[in-house]
């Protein structure tokens, strides 16, 4: 369970989600029930690694004085006494979260030893976190939204007076979805024909890295944007996706998959360089986008099976 584990490693230094996952499971208001289910294990799972890293912490305050910093020793040695004591502690399980994926059925072929895809895992996490989070009573989920399959379209008018029919794909709006949610603008132009604007949600930024130009995170975002060929029929169109709105958290899923024509399912092994700020520049935001200027995100978790180091200022 590597897959799973890198995952909850992750979710735990997420400081929005945990604080909604250890405030629900311990009971949302006054007089209310702590949640059952995955949610309620969740929020177990995360409350006791806080308190036991809140131990850690107390711990060597006691051990090196008030700053915790052991006068008199270097930081060398500072390091390999905590690595030390790191090593010295029980691995910390998270037996509750296993016992709470049994019970769900979409998390059946995940068991048994076999190595999983952990992007997958975390879809499927957050997706039965979701499901949990709707059917609680209305006053536990604040201003959730029943799911709306779609909207009808209409009449926008785009630039240079252009008619633009659009068209929304909404989900169910949670907790979830407002911490980790996007939107992408996806526009089909035609010669002789209105715009059609697909707006849809999304909750990871998948990124194609195939391509020999790309070599960095920054690079896969700038390709996300680029108009590509659509043939429609004897028609050629151009498709653009662009983002509509970013969420507090952003995942980023780099596509390591590729189907060949010869080989069948190729995996790409090339390192894709970042930093430990990402940037996301308005050259890949929506003219409609709810935010126009440039976002910076700061990287605090990473999960792969092609070894990478977090950086340093991480």
């Amino acid at each position: 369970m590597c897959f799973a584990n890198a995952v909850l490693q992750a979710l735990v230094h997420c400081a929005p989600f945990a604080a909604l996952v250890v405030r629900l499971g311990a009971g949302a208001g006054a007089g209310q029930r702590p949640v059952g289910g995955l949610l309620g294990a969740t929020g177990a799972f995360v409350r006791e690694f806080m308190e036991e890293k809140q131990g850690g912490k107390e711990a060597n305050v006691n051990a090196n004085g008030k700053e915790g910093n052991g006068k008199g020793k270097g930081r060398a040695e500072r390091e390999r006494e905590r690595e030390e004591e790191e090593e010295e502690r029980e691995a910390f399980v998270p037996t509750g979260v296993y016992d709470a994926l049994k019970g769900t059925k979409r998390f059946d072929h995940m068991r048994g030893g076999h190595q999983e895809d952990a992007e997958e895992f975390l879809g499927f996490f957050l997706d039965t976190l979701e499901e949990e989070l709707l059917a609680l009573p209305a006053p536990t989920v604040v201003e959730a939204e029943e799911p709306v399959e779609a909207q009808d379209g209409w009449l926008e008018v785009g630039r240079k007076n252009r008619a633009v029919v659009t068209r929304t794909i909404k989900a169910a709006e949670s907790p979830i979805s407002r911490i980790f949610g996007g939107k992408f603008r996806s526009t089909l132009r035609a010669a002789g024909q209105k715009d059609s604007v697909i707006v849809e949600d999304w909750r990871a930024l998948r990124l194609d890295i195939q391509r020999d130009a790309i070599h960095t995170i920054q690079d896969a975002l700038a390709f996300i944007a680029h108009p590509q060929a659509v043939q429609m029929g004897t028609v050629t169109a151009s498709q653009q996706i662009l983002i509509a709105a970013l969420p507090p958290v952003l995942v980023l899923h780099v596509k390591r998959f590729y189907y060949d024509a010869t080989a069948g399912v190729v995996k790409l092994a090339k390192r894709v360089a970042f930093g430990p700020e990402l940037e996301i520049g308005s050259d890949v935001l929506a003219p409609t986008a709810t935010v126009r200027k440039p976002v910076r995100y700061k990287l605090f978790a990473g999960a792969s099976l092609v070894p990478f180091q977090l950086p340093q200022e991480c």
